[in-house]
């Protein structure tokens, strides 16, 4: 009888330690982004071998941009030109324009959005490793060549759009009014943003933006893609519209550091 009894006393301690035994397993996942630990309001999980972290905090530190858009429960990942979309519970996931299937899914768990770490942080640009000894996910940025990407996201003013026929050039100095310059190849009015005489070029599919025209409104981003198109856009899809990255060419490489110190102000 008393072996009976401690058999039970034992089994039931044992099925009762087993929630707590996989919480602590959890609790001991450790992420570190470049050498830094990241602290979490939720503890990160492990589930059918894939690694789950809070949605904020991580790729942060990677110098992403996380959005939650509620109404279609889709969480945006983006960084320059990568966007990566996850919608909750479904194994499909868009990155860029492609199509993937992720074999894992974000998921809500204690009113907490969760996403795999190892899928967001390796389409960022960055080297994921695991430490089995010390339960530490370390993930370490690549160095990224953006010489030949623009820095630089464009604030849409709606009130603020102009055509201009040409822009002046000389040397490292730029004449700009106080607005936005859009030049769109496709218009039928045909009309040059501007006309590098010495180049013997035009610069196409670009924008331009003035000192003034940025420092009107810190809201709306856009990328330049159709001049009547942007104009024609409601202002509920506007506030849809996400970062986007615009070339620059060689010449313009100093007027965008300029405009660069300004944007960070905002």
């Amino acid at each position: 009888m008393k072996k009976t009894v401690l058999i039970l006393f034992v089994v039931c301690t044992l099925i009762l330690a087993l929630p707590s035994l996989s919480f602590a397993q959890n609790s001991k996942i450790h992420v570190n982004v470049n050498g830094e630990a990241v602290n979490f309001d939720a503890a990160p999980f492990i589930e059918n071998n894939v690694t789950y972290v809070p949605v904020r905090g991580v790729f942060e530190k990677l110098g992403a941009k996380v959005v939650w858009k509620n109404n279609t429960k889709e969480i945006i990942v983006y960084k320059g030109r990568t966007v990566l979309v996850l919608i909750l519970n479904n194994r499909w996931t868009v990155i860029n324009d492609g199509l993937v299937n992720a074999n894992a899914t974000p998921k809500i768990v204690n009113s907490k959005a969760f996403v795999p770490i190892r899928l967001i942080s390796e389409n960022l640009g960055a080297t994921v490793t695991w430490n089995q000894q010390t339960q530490t996910i370390n993930i370490v940025q690549n160095p990224v060549d953006d010489s030949g990407k623009s820095l630089l996201p464009l604030y849409y003013l709606k009130d603020r759009i102009t055509r201009t026929e040409s822009v002046s050039i000389s040397g490292t100095g730029m004449e700009y009014p106080d607005k936005l310059l859009v030049y769109q190849p496709s218009s039928e009015e045909g009309i040059r943003l501007a006309d590098l005489e010495a180049q013997q070029r035009l610069l196409k599919d670009q924008i331009i933006a003035a000192k003034e025209g940025i420092e009107n409104d810190k809201k709306h981003i856009i990328d330049g893609s159709g001049t009547e198109d942007l104009l024609a856009i409601d202002e509920e899809n506007l506030k849809q519209l996400e970062p986007k990255l615009v070339s620059v060419t060689e010449e313009l490489k100093k007027f965008e550091e300029s405009i660069l110190k300004t944007v960070s102000t905002l």
